[in-house]
């Protein structure tokens, strides 16, 4: 008699739409981090390291705190970083579509919504990364010059320009897949809440970023004593842009995962 033929095993049941989170962060990453880091990024990377530090040497010293606290908390908290995360972090889906490296990314066995989520977090990992150097720089010229008390600024800074970071990035990204002009509709929105409603000295400046990043900075007691219209809790105020970054964050990882974005020029 001859032997019963084997019954071949099924083969193993495949998921589609999913990897593991790991090393598909870890190859986004790598592609981030090359991309901003490569040599045609430096003369911008080094003019934003280096400005600051350079207004702060010309302006400041041992007996003008205030002018050197006018630099970081105007020029840093207020301007450089919602405008960097606006530039930065509003962009990476409409660059790769407008590259068109988006559907070669996209192929993965990642979902859309995840894929982006990804894509936000290593992007957002390397702004984190650019501002706490940022922020040390500011913060060593600051000794290097002997301004008093300082000491006490360095955990109320690294966490409000952390804490900012996260925030705007995800108010940006959403910005981004919102609509192609995201530029135009980040300046309104800049000027109307953040400098219009964020600047009225009552409860209603609540609604601004900035108002909780300023919060968070009047830890530091001379900063407070400029900064009388932002008083309030520190835990609440960083509460408060840790569940802005996740909200928005997630808002555009559910607009993607809905929307496709246009291949091309015109993404």
């Amino acid at each position: 008699m001859k032997p019963a033929a084997e019954t071949p095993a099924p083969p193993a049941a495949q998921t589609v739409g999913t990897a593991p989170i790991a090393p598909a962060f870890a190859g986004i990453w790598t592609l981030v981090w090359k991309s901003r880091g490569s040599r045609r990024h430096w003369p911008k990377i080094l003019g934003l390291h280096l400005g600051l530090p350079a207004i702060i040497l010309l302006t400041g010293g041992p007996d003008r705190i205030g002018s050197y606290l006018q630099v970081i908390l105007k020029l840093q908290l207020m301007l450089a970083m919602p405008l960097v995360c606006l530039v930065n972090m509003a962009a990476p889906i409409r660059d790769e579509a407008a590259e068109g490296t988006l559907c070669f990314l996209s192929v993965r066995p990642i979902r859309r919504g995840v894929f982006f989520l990804l894509l936000h977090a290593a992007h957002l990992l390397w702004l984190e990364i650019h501002f706490l150097f940022s922020g040390l720089l500011l913060l060593g010229v600051g000794f290097w010059l002997e301004v008093p008390g300082l000491s006490h600024l360095v955990v109320p800074l690294l966490l409000a320009q952390a804490a900012g970071v996260f925030a705007f990035s995800g108010l940006s990204a959403f910005l981004g897949l919102l609509t192609r002009r995201y530029l135009i509709l980040g300046l309104l929105y800049g000027a109307i809440v953040e400098v219009g409603i964020g600047g009225i000295p009552t409860n209603i400046n609540a609604l601004s970023l900035g108002h909780h990043v300023r919060v968070i900075v009047s830890a530091f007691q001379p900063a407070g004593d400029l900064l009388r219209a932002n008083q309030g809790q520190v835990g609440l105020s960083l509460l408060v842009l840790l569940l802005v970054g996740l909200i928005t964050a997630g808002a555009a990882s559910l607009l993607y995962s809905a929307r496709e974005v246009p291949p091309g020029p015109e993404a």
